[in-house]
């Protein structure tokens, strides 16, 4: 494009979308220059020095539209996988969302190929999107339900060996995201992944994973393990790479109760509330507690989890009764898929006792700069 033309475009009037305008305020932020005044940069009321400062920052800008375009199209992602997953809210975890490129170490299937078709999560959440094909001429049975045994998430860096580690687990489940009854359908793994170590936890972002995969299912209506669709093992290998979703937090130190099961009115103590994180994809939190040995100490206080959020137009999102809790998690034997997580982290603190980090997934993706408090229980955690 020549000079003249680069000229004119600018001279133009654009219609900017919120991510880019989100980059621009912080490409204006690096060199000082206020982004809100942009338009007077060339009258009268702006300085020499100004206007210098304004052609940088619209160097800037064009700078990162392009990269921002050129790595795109370099990744290979197609972004309307993510709305298959989360559908309208799937712009809130773009940023956070990649195609990995992908090794297969060991592919144990005679009639089945799978690819990962992108990836997307925080630390210790991760979701795969999956393509999978048949090639024995048979098709998937339309709106049935299907999962992988076995199914797996590991980094490669063997460090159980480590001291006082423990993990969240990596136990995974699938949401069949596309199944038109073809030989083609596309699911969603949303795994927990991370470990901690030490007092702290162990972050395993920008090393190689391997995604172990058993036998395809598909799931019955109701009760039952299901038939086997393809027999065999594969393992896929990737870099657990994405930018850091948009997230907030709060760090506090105030005694947390959570309701009775069954029992309107009645709280019981569960330790005291160390941090509350909000991510677009859960609600995290940590309790410490001295006088708990058990592992699994909410079930065996018989409390419930009330998590919710407030919105700065007043909204709320999560579970405010008991019932909300229970309808969601039980949806799913319902027919109803989602991939909300529920997680709990537990190790033993040197100086606190037990620890404990808390994941509550929620029915729809959060819109984290709107978010204005988090209940939890009886306590209100403003956000700064």
């Amino acid at each position: 494009m020549k000079d003249q033309e680069i000229r004119n475009v600018f001279k133009g009037e654009w219609e900017i979308p919120a991510d880019v305008e989100a980059k621009m305020k912080e490409a204006y932020g690096w060199i000082g220059a206020k982004h809100e005044t942009l338009q007077d940069a060339g009258g009268k009321k702006g300085c020499q020095h100004q206007r210098r400062r304004y052609l940088k920052a619209a160097s800037l800008v064009a700078a990162v539209l392009l990269i921002g375009t050129t790595a795109a199209a370099a990744a290979g992602f197609d972004f309307s996988l993510l709305q298959q997953v989360f559908n309208k809210n799937a712009g809130l975890v773009k940023q956070s969302s990649t195609k990995p490129e992908v090794a297969v170490q060991n592919e144990g299937y005679d009639h089945l190929e799978i690819e990962v078709e992108g990836i997307s999560g925080t630390a210790e959440v991760t979701y795969v999107m999956l393509h999978v094909k048949r090639t024995d001429g048979h098709t998937f049975r339309k709106g049935a339900k299907f999962t992988f045994e076995d199914c797996s998430l590991n980094s490669e860096e063997d460090r159980w060996d480590t001291e006082g580690i423990q993990s969240w687990g990596n136990s995974g489940q699938f949401v069949v995201t596309e199944n038109e009854g073809t030989s083609e359908l596309r699911m969603a793994l949303v795994c927990v992944h991370q470990r901690m170590a030490n007092d702290r936890c162990d972050n395993r972002l920008g090393e190689r994973y391997t995604l172990d995969l058993g036998n395809l299912k598909e799931l019955p209506e109701g009760e039952g393990e299901g038939t086997a669709v393809a027999k065999g093992k594969t393992k896929l290998s990737f870099v657990l790479d994405y930018e850091q979703a948009k997230t907030r937090n709060k760090k506090t130190n105030i005694a947390l109760s959570f309701p009775k099961c069954g029992k309107k009115g009645k709280y019981e103590s569960v330790g005291k509330l160390k941090e509350v994180i909000v991510t677009p994809y859960y609600i995290k939190y940590v309790t410490e507690e001295k006088a708990l040995l058990s592992t699994d100490a909410y079930e065996e206080k018989d409390v419930w989890q009330q998590v919710y959020v407030e919105m700065d137009d007043g909204s709320k999102m999560g579970f405010e009764t008991e019932e909300e809790l229970d309808d969601y998690i039980m949806s799913d034997s319902k027919g109803e898929s989602h991939l909300s997580y529920y997680a709990d982290g537990v190790f033993v603190n040197s100086k606190a006792g037990l620890r404990m980090e808390h994941i509550m997934g929620f029915p729809k993706l959060i819109d984290v700069d709107h978010v204005k408090a988090v209940y939890l229980g009886k306590t209100k955690v403003e956000l700064d």
